[in-house]
C-alpha cells in the first residue's frame, strides 16, 4: 500500500475481483482508480472502493445494469436512491407477471397432455352435449397458399408470429371455426386461442362463447374426422337436436406436441340452436 492508496493486486485480492474487471469498471466510469501513476500507469485506489466493489457487487446480483450503478454508488440522496429502487421494483414486478404468464401458459399445455391421456384410456368417445362458456380468444385468419395441408393450418405461419410478439400469452388448444361446417372450405375459416387474460392485446380478441353444442373427441389421425361428424350429426338427429349448421374444432394435441398420430386428439363442436 502507498500513502494510503492501494493497488490494483491489493483491491482486487481484498475484494475478490479480476483486475482485467478493475480496469473494465474503469474504462466506462463505473469504479476509477483514486490515482493513475503518469510514470508506470499504475492504478491506486483508496478505502471508499473497498467499500464500493462490494456495493456494486450486491446490486448487479440484484439485476441494476452497470449504467445504472454509478447513481447508486453516489450514496448522497435517499430521495435518489428511493427512485432507483421503485424503477427496479416496478421492472422486477414486469418480469414476475410475464414469467407466471410464461408458465400458466406451459401449464395449460401440459394439461392437454393429461386431458389426452385420460381420453385415450377410455374404451370410445360418446357424444354429449357440452356447454362453451365464453372466454376472450386471440383472433387470426390465416392466409391460404397454394397446396396448404390441415397441418400447415394448425402450424400456421400466421397466428405464429403474432403468438411470438411481445407478451401474448396463451391458455390451452388452438380452435379452427368452420362458419358453414365445411372443412374444405377454408376462405372464411378463424383459427382462436384463448387469450391469457393479464397479456396484452397484441392481436385482434374477440369473446366467443354462451352456447351449447353437441360435442364428441375424435381419436387418432385427423384425415376421419368426418366420419366422427357424421357421427355427431346423426345422435343430434336422434335426440332432436337443431344444429346451427357451424363447426368449432378444438386441437387438444397434434403436431405441435406429437408427430405420431396415434396421439392426436380432436374435440368437435356442433353448436345447437337455441330453444
Amino acid at each position: 500500500m502507498k500513502e494510503n492508496l492501494y493497488t490494483i493486486g491489493e483491491i482486487s485480492r481484498i475484494c475478490g475481483i479480476n483486475q482485467s474487471k478493475l480496469r473494465y469498471y474503469d474504462e466506462i466510469g463505473v469504479i476509477k482508480p483514486y490515482w493513475v501513476d503518469e510514470n508506470t500507469g499504475y492504478r491506486y485506489y483508496t478505502n471508499e472502493t473497498l467499500q464500493d466493489i462490494p456495493v456494486l457487487h450486491y446490486y448487479k446480483a440484484m439485476g441494476f445494469s452497470l449504467k445504472e450503478i454509478p447513481a447508486l454508488l453516489e450514496r448522497d440522496d435517499l430521495s435518489d436512491l428511493d427512485a432507483l429502487f421503485s424503477a427496479r421494483i416496478a421492472k422486477i414486478g414486469g418480469l414476475i407477471q410475464k414469467q407466471r404468464m410464461m408458465m400458466e401458459s406451459i401449464a395449460s399445455w401440459q394439461d392437454l397432455i393429461g386431458e389426452t391421456k385420460e381420453v385415450m384410456a377410455q374404451k370410445d368417445c360418446p357424444v354429449t352435449i357440452k356447454y362453451f362458456p365464453q372466454r376472450r380468444f386471440y383472433l387470426v385468419r390465416p392466409e391460404l397458399f397454394p397446396g396448404m395441408r390441415y397441418d400447415n393450418l394448425l402450424i400456421n405461419t400466421t397466428i405464429c408470429s403474432g403468438l411470438l410478439k411481445d407478451d401474448t400469452y396463451t391458455l390451452g388448444a388452438l380452435y379452427i371455426a368452420y362458419p358453414d361446417g365445411d372443412r374444405t372450405n377454408w376462405e372464411d375459416i378463424t383459427l382462436f386461442i384463448e387469450k391469457h387474460p393479464d397479456a396484452k392485446h397484441t392481436l385482434k380478441t374477440v369473446v366467443i362463447g354462451d352456447f351449447s353444442a353437441v360435442s364428441c373427441y375424435h381419436r387418432g389421425a385427423f384425415d376421419t374426422i368426418d366420419e366422427t361428424i357424421q357421427k355427431m350429426k346423426t345422435w343430434a338427429k336422434e335426440h332432436h337436436f337443431e344444429l346451427k349448421g357451424d363447426l368449432i374444432e378444438r386441437s387438444v394435441i397434434d403436431c405441435w406436441s406429437i408427430k405420431n398420430t396415434e396421439w392426436w386428439l380432436m374435440e368437435l363442436f356442433l353448436p345447437i340452436k337455441s330453444e
